[in-house]
């Protein structure tokens, strides 16, 4: 794992030195790129699900799995008959997709180290994290209000993981008043208690439309070894700077994208309650797109409207506090809640579907 470490340790003080400095920030961007892509692309037999994956390049048998990976391991497949060329382009893949447009659409090193400092220990799980590539890609477009594009390249990630399907609700959300965003955040609570409470009922019908062999019913499953009240106050520490400075700070209230990017970040409130109440391998998997994804382009654009260097070393001060949070924990988690370092699994062979 030091590789990892290392690499996310030299992102914060990239974004340290472009505070105090004129250093060329694109630069530093493709240097990090390219050895996290070198780290995570060159490994063998670590991250989970290795077996499983090392199997459908092998075989293309690949039951129960969206029909966007499928193609894309046949293609691949039929061009090289070397997993760990797979593994390298699948790896292109998920960071140039999940920092590449966070980069574009911020200009914010914070927020790339930020990312760095999570997306490693989940990217074992390729198919989501190919779908987060496109994810992130659509929620440029989606700031730049073309709803078209966020639709399509949404549909398209959702071919890789379907998880990426709900994501389309963001296109109500945007623009949209922080008073009904904050109803239907409230909402959401008794909303996701009905649903799970008839969710056994509604297994066949959810098998059908996500996919024929997913048995969701039969995910119903949390761990006795969790602590929702230390997760529920790691999640209020995440927003507690965040928040002081939208409320103390009149222009970034006033800030569409900036108020939307936090709204739908606080939606991470949700999927914890489902973890610990419900479902927790879902709701770890769908949690990234909240507490991490469009986080991480809150902090982006929160990072370029800090004028001060002051404020912008207090921000990054914070944002290094919440690595090292996760990452004390990491050692002791069990794998997808949140997922477990790609190092210390040894679950090479879990059942995927």
């Amino acid at each position: 794992m030091h590789p990892f470490l290392l690499i996310t340790y030299l992102g914060f003080s990239f974004a340290f030195l472009s505070i105090f400095t004129k250093v060329n920030k694109f630069i530093l961007f493709i240097i990090l790129l390219l050895l996290i892509i070198g780290a995570d692309g060159l490994r063998w037999e670590m991250g989970v699900d290795w077996e499983n994956y090392k199997r459908f390049f092998e075989t293309n048998n690949m039951p129960g799995i969206e029909f966007g990976f499928k193609f894309y391991v046949l293609f691949l497949s039929s061009l090289t008959d070397k997993y760990s060329v797979f593994i390298f382009i699948t790896s292109v893949i998920i960071y140039l997709g999940n920092l590449g447009a966070l980069y574009y659409s911020t200009r914010s090193l914070l927020a790339v180290s930020f990312v760095l400092s999570v997306l490693p220990w989940y990217a074992g799980s390729m198919r989501q994290f190919i779908a987060m590539s496109f994810v992130s890609l659509a929620i440029h477009f989606l700031l730049k209000k073309k709803r078209l594009k966020f639709i399509t390249i949404t549909l398209f990630a959702s071919s890789f993981h379907i998880t990426a399907f709900l994501m389309i609700l963001l296109m109500f959300l945007y623009g949209l008043h922080p008073f009904f965003t904050l109803m239907i955040f409230v909402a959401s609570f008794p909303t996701v208690i009905i649903f799970f409470r008839y969710l056994g009922a509604m297994g066949a019908l959810l098998e059908i439309v996500f996919a024929s062999e997913k048995d969701f019913a039969a995910r119903l499953a949390t761990s006795e070894a969790m602590n929702p009240l230390f997760g529920t106050l790691r999640k209020v520490y995440t927003f507690s700077l965040p928040i002081i400075l939208m409320v103390t700070n009149k222009k970034l209230r006033s800030n569409t994208t900036m108020v939307f990017l936090v709204s739908v970040s606080l939606f991470t409130f949700m999927m914890y309650f489902i973890g610990v109440n419900y479902m927790q391998i879902l709701a770890s998997r769908m949690d990234y797109y909240f507490s991490v994804l469009t986080f991480s382009f809150f902090i982006g654009f929160l990072d370029t409207q800090l004028k001060n260097k002051f404020n912008k070393c207090v921000l990054l001060v914070f944002v290094f506090s919440l690595f090292l949070v996760a990452h004390s924990r990491r050692t002791e988690l069990d794998l997808f809640y949140p997922y477990s370092s790609i190092f210390y699994n040894t679950d090479l062979g879990r059942e995927l579907y």
